[in-house]
């Protein structure tokens, strides 16, 4: 038995007697979960409004643009356009259409009415890992969001993660389980197979496990009665976390299977849709134009599109995410729906198959493709875009957030049906943001004008909140942090982000300095302070 599963079956019991102990009301069983992409993406194509009011004054920067269209010279525009969606106006990508699980298609309407969009977040530091660590452990040294959800239940797995290098800390010492996504949909069973009952040793643990749970029960109910207000909560839990240990699973891989095939039908699906003012239109590149190089996962400079290359389209018509993003999303729904577990952390992973023979031109003169001898083979996308220009970006980034937006539809959706929304809070989380160049070449690290977005039953229409400058270091409006008046004049950190998100379920913040965003109203439903989102000059 690996340490992992040692700890896994450890943590079923304690998980089990922590529930016995506690005193009625103390667990308020919420859910956590964070959808992370790491490298750093670009985020004005999804929850960085860029004029939430639909009338803010800003600056145009070439890279910060939502769609894009041939001009009568014959020249390539692009152009920041957005969609109204409640009392705020958010990028152009909420408008789309979406394919539905059920074979139908919807809109997005539903999600963005339960989303609070905040930007305008100051980092404070540059840097790759350190700054996604940042996003689910705030305060160096305090508790994690994994750790607080985890902490408010007593669920047989209190936290999981798919993602590597990864911080947690909780104040009852949850521990947080890793599932490695395989190549061969054994996810689950890989971690729980330490409790498969043709193991000697694990029958063993299993039985003794068995055992302690049965004690408590009957310590319960000598001390506090069989009528004791949470005797009935006490053997509900008993019963998920004996129905865990004394499965044989047989079924776990065909269960989680279905739900890989299902989000990964939706992702395919939502690459085929049209996506007006960014698919549905050839857009030709330019000669040494860089607003047309494409940065590939390969530690190149970057692929040079040229005049011979065409409608730009073409290299991307087959581009799918790494199977980490329909990973993420059934990892969450089996352990989350299942009660399985409290926090879910889980990273998406990128884009692959970018046509870099068609998008890429060939030199007669050479007789090779441009930078590459061989451009025979599919490449995978860096999701760290310093040098891929703004019509490339545009289209990558909009597939994958309408991706992304497809399956968390979908999530709500499940979330909705169990009646576990309002107890549920997703949050969408990267490095950081970009800070665009001037001419449109490509976007750098932007952590000072960083955004993220939280869904939840809890939210019940669309929010923005987050002030912005109209034209940070002469790059344009982009996201960069401006001072908010309800902070005292200063910029929104990730405290109050955490201050936030702990607010919204009454938890305690790890960022006691750090004021929420938010306050609470009627039936707990969220409500932002009466200052609108500004630009500021």
């Amino acid at each position: 038995m690996s340490l992992v599963q040692e700890r896994m079956v450890d943590q079923i019991v304690e998980s089990f007697v922590g529930s016995a102990q506690a005193a009625p009301g103390m667990l308020s069983d919420f859910r956590y979960v964070n959808f992370t992409t790491s490298g750093g993406i670009p985020r004005w194509y999804f929850d960085l409004p860029i004029a939430p009011n639909g009338n803010d004054p800003y600056v145009a920067n070439k890279q910060v643009i939502t769609s894009m269209r041939m001009g009568s010279d014959n020249n390539p525009i692009g152009e920041y356009a957005h969609t109204k969606m409640g009392d705020f106006y958010l990028p152009l990508l909420w408008s789309y259409s979406i394919p539905l699980s059920n074979g139908g298609v919807g809109k997005l309407n539903e999600l963005a009415s339960s989303g609070l969009f905040i930007r305008g977040v100051d980092q404070g530091l540059d840097g790759h890992e350190f700054n996604l660590l940042r996003q689910n452990s705030p305060v160096p040294g305090g508790l994690t969001y994994s750790g607080l959800f985890a902490d408010t239940g007593e669920t047989p797995i209190p936290a999981a993660t798919s993602a590597n290098n990864f911080e947690h800390r909780s104040a009852k010492n949850k521990a947080i389980i890793p599932f490695n996504y395989r190549t061969d949909l054994k996810v689950l069973s890989s971690s729980f197979n330490s409790f498969k009952t043709t193991n000697p040793k694990s029958f063993n643990r299993r039985d003794m496990a068995q055992r302690t749970i049965e004690a408590a029960i009957k310590s319960i109910q000598k001390t506090q009665g069989t009528n004791s207000p949470y005797m009935s909560a006490i053997k509900a839990n008993r019963d998920n976390a004996m129905e865990l240990l004394s499965s044989d699973f047989a079924t776990i891989d065909a269960d989680y299977q279905v739900l890989y095939d299902k989000y990964q039908a939706l992702i395919i699906a939502a690459s085929k849709m049209p996506l007006p003012g960014v698919t549905t239109a050839p857009i030709y590149a330019k000669a040494g134009d860089s607003r047309f190089n494409v940065l590939i996962s390969e530690n190149n400079p970057g692929v040079q599109a040229t005049a011979q290359t065409g409608d730009i389209r073409i290299g991307f018509e087959n581009i799918l995410p790494n199977p980490a993003f329909a990973h993420a999303f059934a990892l969450a729904e089996f352990l989350i729906t299942k009660n399985l577990s409290s926090s879910v952390v889980a990273n998406l992973g990128f884009w692959n198959n970018f046509d870099i023979m068609n998008y890429n031109s060939f030199n007669p003169a050479t007789q090779k493709y441009d930078l590459f001898e061989s451009a025979s083979k599919p490449r995978a996308l860096s999701s760290d875009a310093h040098t891929t220009g703004a019509f490339p970006a545009l289209i990558l980034f909009t597939r994958h957030f309408h991706a992304y937006a497809t399956c968390l539809h979908e999530f709500m959706t499940v979330l909705k049906a169990k009646n576990i929304y309002d107890q549920t809070l997703i949050h969408t989380t990267t490095d950081f943001n970009r800070i665009p160049r001037v001419d449109g070449s490509g976007a750098d690290h932007g952590f000072s004008g960083c955004a993220t977005s939280i869904f939840s039953g809890r939210i019940k229409q669309t929010l923005v909140v987050g002030n912005i400058s109209q034209n940070s270091s002469s790059r344009g409006t982009w996201g960069d942090a401006a001072d908010n008046s309800a902070l005292g004049n200063r910029k929104i950190n990730l405290g109050n982000v955490a201050s936030t998100i702990c607010s919204i379920f009454d938890l305690p913040t790890p960022a006691q300095n750090d004021s929420s965003l938010v306050t609470l109203g009627a039936n707990k439903t969220v409500m932002i302070p009466k200052d609108k989102p500004k630009n500021a000059a």
